[in-house]
């Protein structure tokens, strides 16, 4: 079997595994990449994660690979990185112990107890307080890196307590986020029975106190206009607009490539593309060498003005369904195109008006 392939395998098998609630799978885009450090130095060696976090890993451990762009099944929160750490004595299979990081980003209003309750949508931190599920227990509340903790156990190795989860596991998991704060961490420890959880929950509580979190976005600036709308503004890529302060913000990639995505509780959204153009080229044109590399169906076209730039709106057929209609608009600024892309239903259609009409260069 391709070493790839099984790499795959085994993550998402693990992941399934933990108790009974996770299921993260790997998209289109998902990018795997086998990093075995070979080095067994007494040294803890950093280990850099998305949204500006980083751990230390143990002595004894190593990152066997490394998912991007997972599906995540806490409600609302975006695609996740997932970081596995496995045992330099232990061979790579499905059962053996592991460490999960995955990171995500959600809305910035939740509390840490709230992220867990949106596990799965099944409402679990409120399970664990109100005792109605005996697979889990031992919740705490604490703090680490200045971010607020919420940690808990999941145990089904005895059947008549517990009968969730197809294989036999105990694992804790601790889930760090701050109300004002869109990043998230996750960690879990899967263990195969309890003699093994006890002998490396030393080895996960230092994976744990060695999280440090540092926000890196200092070019990028969110403030609130009013209580309910928030401004966004990214001097690098030379763009601003304003969304409703009940709307998710994902900047994770805006330092890099410019990209961002405001989203309502519900299915609207709206994504910022910001797109190399040469300067003499017309955006016709430029639509025009786009469009032969795409099979996307354009149902209306209209020019439009928005801020101080002109450009093309189109409604398009959502993954070729015409009645399933979305947006993109391209506004051309010279030596970049600026793509706003993505849907709204009724009840979200002024509010996504709004984000549009509101979107200014800098």
């Amino acid at each position: 079997m391709n070493k790839q392939i099984k790499t795959v395998t085994i993550i998402i098998v693990i992941i399934l595994i933990i108790s009974g609630t996770y299921l993260i799978l790997i998209n289109k885009s998902s990018k795997i990449k086998n990093t075995n450090n070979t080095n067994n130095s007494k040294e803890e060696a950093s280990q850099d994660l998305k949204n500006s976090f980083s751990i230390k890993i143990p002595e004894g451990w190593v990152v066997s690979s490394t998912l991007k762009d997972a599906t995540n099944t806490v409600k609302f929160g975006s695609p996740v990185q997932v970081t596995d750490l496995k045992l330099t004595t232990e061979k790579e299979e499905i059962y053996s112990p592991t460490i999960i990081l995955m990171t995500f980003v959600i809305d910035e209003k939740l509390t840490v107890k709230e992220v867990v309750n949106l596990i799965n949508d099944e409402k679990l931190a409120d399970k664990i307080s109100g005792g109605t599920n005996k697979c889990y227990s031992q919740a705490q509340t604490f703090t680490v890196s200045e971010m607020n903790a919420y940690s808990y156990v999941f145990d089904n190795t005895s059947q008549e307590t517990c009968n969730e989860g197809s294989e036999t596991v105990v694992s804790k998991t601790v889930v760090l986020k701050n109300p004002g704060n869109q990043n998230t961490l996750m960690l879990t420890l899967v263990a195969r029975d309890n003699n093994e959880f006890n002998t490396l929950l030393p080895d996960f509580q230092r994976v744990v106190d060695s999280i440090e979190y540092q926000n890196q976005n200092t070019n990028i600036n969110t403030s609130s206009t009013n209580d309910s709308v928030k401004e966004y503004s990214n001097p690098a890529f030379r763009y601003s607009l304003e969304y409703p302060s009940a709307w998710n913000l994902d900047s994770t990639q805006a330092s890099s490539n410019g990209y961002l995505k405001v989203s309502s509780l519900s299915s609207a959204f709206l994504e910022v593309y910001v797109l190399e153009k040469s300067v003499n080229q017309s955006l016709t044109n430029w639509l025009a060498e786009r469009d032969k590399n795409s099979d996307g169906q354009t149902l209306t076209q209209e020019y439009v003005s928005v801020g101080t730039l002109n450009g093309q709106k189109r409604t398009v057929a959502t993954m070729g369904d015409a009645n399933d209609p979305s947006t993109d608009i391209y506004l051309d600024d010279g030596d970049r195109v600026y793509e706003l892309a993505g849907k709204a239903e009724a009840a979200n259609q002024a509010e996504f008006d709004q984000i549009i009409n509101s979107f200014q260069v800098l």
